[in-house]
């Protein structure tokens, strides 16, 4: 994956992990860390990640005071992966960053790695930065590489529940329904956000993000209510009435399928509306278009599509009708 993500939540719970090792963040390049590219290379701004470690006195285990023994740091980084993380706040992990692999760590001294203007809370034994197994040190990448006072980290541990010193309003409940993850007006990271990173890969100048005063993923309000439900299992849901006639539209077929030399595709549309027709191949690039917005009537319709001037291989037919999309694969044989 390549690309920018903005305002982000993750919540974990101190009972539930994976198989695996449970992080917020796992990022790989390939399975065998290469060089072969192009990267895994993101970018994430303003994200907070809720650990499960409600008080660092916790230990792993399950129980009371006990957090799964599956869960590992907040941000791992490996394989050869440029995963950049900025402008954001981590809680309740028994670890903070974790690079892997000697080439990730050359990607890190070369700020093809970008992790700054972030806070940590409640990482288990200060436990902020680290290498993973076989991962060496370099005269860049020290153990010291996060706690750069350029990159402007901010790290704190204390006494007692993270509620009382990271800066949410209430990011551990037992009521799950009382989960607050906004920020307190009186939070360290309230005006702290940077904006002023550009190197060879990273360039937070981007129009693609808000610039925000604060880290993390909220300011003193909300944008996940009231669609984001967090006790579902406990919710009433309850009928809401029905503004509009539901619409409904399906690609039924293309037939033949594998084509030959044409091929006739068959749909239904419960309304009328504006219809568009295209075909991709595997990359998602576009290799033609049959239809592009015609107004089309309700009820069933066969097109038929001549397909004997594209080479033969697999693709993707893509019908959009109004603001739903549907595709099917159609591969083309000679």
């Amino acid at each position: 994956y390549s690309g920018k993500v903005q305002f982000v939540l993750t919540k974990r719970f101190a009972d539930i992990a994976d198989q695996s090792n449970s992080e917020a963040f796992e990022s790989d390049n390939d399975s065998k860390s290469t060089e072969n590219q192009p990267y895994t290379r993101a970018i994430f701004a303003n994200v907070t990640a809720v650990g499960p470690i409600e008080d660092t006195s916790w230990t792993a285990g399950i129980g009371a005071g006990k957090y799964h023994p599956k869960y590992l740091t907040a941000v791992q980084i490996r394989r050869n992966s440029r995963l950049s993380i900025v402008n954001s706040v981590f809680m309740g992990y028994p670890g903070g960053v974790e690079l892997s692999q000697n080439n990730t760590v050359r990607a890190a001294g070369e700020d093809s790695i970008v992790v700054r203007y972030n806070d940590f809370y409640g990482i288990k034994d200060n436990k902020f930065f680290y290498l993973g197994k076989g991962t060496d040190e370099t005269d860049k990448v020290t153990l010291e590489w996060l706690l750069q006072e350029k990159f402007d980290n901010k790290f704190k541990n204390q006494a007692g529940s993270l509620n009382a010193y990271c800066g949410l309003e209430r990011p551990y409940v037992s009521v799950y329904k009382d989960f607050n993850p906004a920020m307190r007006a009186d939070a360290s990271y309230a005006n702290t956000a940077k904006w002023d990173v550009k190197t060879a890969s990273v360039d937070l100048n981007d129009d693609f993000f808000e610039k925000t005063s604060y880290r993390g993923a909220f300011g003193t309000e909300r944008w996940d209510l009231p669609w984001a439900e967090y006790d579902p299992v406990n919710a009433i849901y309850e009928p809401s009435s029905i503004q509009e006639e539901p619409v409904f539209r399906t690609l039924l077929s293309v037939s033949p399928n594998p084509a030959n030399e044409t091929a006739i595709v068959s749909y239904s549309l419960d309304n009328a509306c504006e219809v568009t027709i295209k075909l991709f191949d595997i990359t998602g690039n576009l290799v033609a278009t049959f239809v592009q917005n015609e107004m089309q009537a309700a009820g069933t319709h066969n097109l038929t599509i001549n397909v004997n001037k594209i080479v033969a291989g697999n693709y993707y037919l893509q019908l959009k009708s109004g603001e739903i999309t549907n595709t099917i694969s159609l591969p083309i044989a000679r």
